[in-house]
């Protein structure tokens, strides 16, 4: 008796369902800092005078006002503040379900050893700098 009770083809439905979600929230992600970005904006500026530059505009990009409320520069510390908290949910998330994945396919070999290697290393935290670093290859057009 091996202690594992699973079925596998009901392992990768969930982990299909999984990936899909995992996906949406990966786009979602991706768009957040312009999302609070448009928010900083609409959320109205503070007007300085005309001393707001140096150049004689207004601090903005070609003398446009710039965002500069309380409410911008809240949203803006918001995002510095959890974006690397979404990156690792999404990192985490990956990691998962790819353990999960390898470990169901080693299960299905009867490798169980090697499936409960796989389902340990799971559990670990992602490293969220090397996670980064895979996503700027891939957006740089590197991929896998």
């Amino acid at each position: 008796m091996t202690g594992w009770d699973i079925t596998p083809s009901g392992v990768y439905q969930v982990l299909n369902k999984t990936r899909g979600q995992a996906d949406e929230l990966a786009t979602e992600i991706s768009s957040y800092d312009a999302h609070l970005q448009s928010a900083a904006g609409a959320a109205g500026t503070l007007a300085f005078g005309a001393g707001a530059s140096a150049a004689g505009g207004k601090g903005g990009a070609g003398g446009a006002e710039a965002p500069g409320g309380p409410v911008a520069a809240a949203l803006g510390e918001f995002s510095q503040h959890t974006a690397d908290n979404l990156l690792f949910l999404v990192a985490r998330t990956g990691k998962s379900v790819a353990g999960a994945a390898e470990a169901t396919t080693a299960y299905e070999r009867g490798l169980t050893e090697m499936a409960a290697n796989a389902q340990h290393a799971a559990l670990s935290a992602p490293d969220l700098e090397q996670f980064k670093a895979e996503d700027a290859r891939q957006q740089d057009g590197g991929g896998k």
